[in-house]
This record gives structure tokens, sequence and C-alpha cells, in this order.
């Protein structure tokens, strides 16, 4: 059974994309105006909220309650003392896909997150380098129906993965969201993820 790896370096998709977006959105010549050339609505929202000369300051409208909405639950899974539920498979690009859950522990102590590293790449690093990896949530890979391949989480070329880093604890009744970034083949619809520690996920749905 092959395993596919693509470092964050070699697709680009998933940082470039992000700085592609902000910069088209909010790029501004010398003159105040955005680059569809509409002036700026800075000033004119900061007037509009004044009061009138020698008139009395209004109320501003304040925004209706909101409740937040569930996250998605496509299966929790427990083990180790943790519980882990799986919130999505997201496709970014043609090659790789976000792996989104919510980590906590089923035991009444705060546990370090020691546990979700995958072996074999904490070495050349030092300092806070070297800490955060050792902290990932990056033991995370793979499968599609079909397919012998075993798909890894994307890495940049000091061997740093794309996921969640640097949370040294979860407390108990705390859990955390926690992501990774997967290389994935192109047509998969569903996919069979597989969290260590945990039994599989099969036949989740890639959505995006």
């Amino acid at each position: 059974m092959s395993r596919t790896r693509t470092t964050t370096a070699r697709l680009g998709v998933v940082f470039l994309l992000a700085v592609t977006l902000v910069a088209g959105c909010t790029d501004q010549d010398s003159g105040g105006k955005t680059a569809e050339g509409q002036a700026s609505a800075g000033p004119s929202v900061a007037a509009s909220l004044a009061p009138a000369p020698g008139g009395s300051p209004s109320a501003v409208p304040v925004a209706a309650s909101a409740s937040p909405s569930p996250l998605p639950d496509l299966g929790t899974r427990a083990g180790g003392g943790w519980v882990y539920t799986l919130n999505a498979v997201r496709r970014v690009s043609p090659q790789a896909v976000i792996v989104e859950g919510t980590l906590g522990t089923s035991e009444n102590s705060n546990k370090q997150m020691l546990e979700f590293a995958e072996p074999g790449y904490t070495g050349g690093l030092q300092g806070a380098a070297a800490t955060a990896i050792k902290y990932e949530f990056s033991s995370v890979v793979l499968s599609a129906p079909g397919d012998a391949k075993i798909y890894q989480p994307l890495r940049d070329e000091q061997g740093r993965c794309a996921c969640t880093q640097a949370v040294k604890f979860i407390d108990s009744g705390a859990p955390v969201g926690v992501y990774t970034y997967v290389t994935a083949p192109a047509d998969a619809k569903t996919l069979t993820v597989t969290v260590q520690k945990f039994a599989p996920f099969p036949d989740v749905p890639v959505t995006g």
C-alpha cells in the first residue's frame, strides 16, 4: 500500500488562495479608492454616525441576538481517555481536503496533546518550532474506495504540518476544534478518515 504526501510548498493552494482573496478584496490606491475605483466607505460611515451640529446623538442600532449554529456531527469516537467528533471533510483544492473535528477528554482531568503527532517529524527543528510540532494534530490519514493509496497530511519543506499545533493541554469539559490539511484523490466523493487512537470513519462525504 503506497502512501501519498504533497508539501504545502508544492501545492501552494491553501495559503496562496487566502492571500489572493484578501488582496483582491482590500487593495486600495493612494487616493483611498478600492480596486474597482469606488470611494472608500470609511469616512462616510463615520460621518453618518456623527450628530448634526446643535443636535443630540442618536443610538446606534444593535443587531438582534443570534444563537450559534451547532457544528456538523459526522460521528464520534472514544479511546484512550479522548473523545473525537468529526465535523467535516471539505475540498480545498483538487489534491487536498481539510479534515475538521472537535477533540476533548473523557477523563476528569486535563490531558497533554502529545498523542496525535505523526511520528518522524521532530528532528531538525529547535525552540518554539520543535515544541509546536510535538503538540500537533497530524495523525490523520485518508483512503478512498478502490484506491490502494494512503493519503497523508500536507507538510512544508521543514516538516511542519498544515494542522492544529502548539495546543499542549485540553481541559476536562473544554473540547477544542482541531484541523488537518490532507492530500486526497481529486475525484473522491467519499473518504475513510482514520485518526490515531480511534476507529475509522468510513464513507465520509467530501463537501465544498
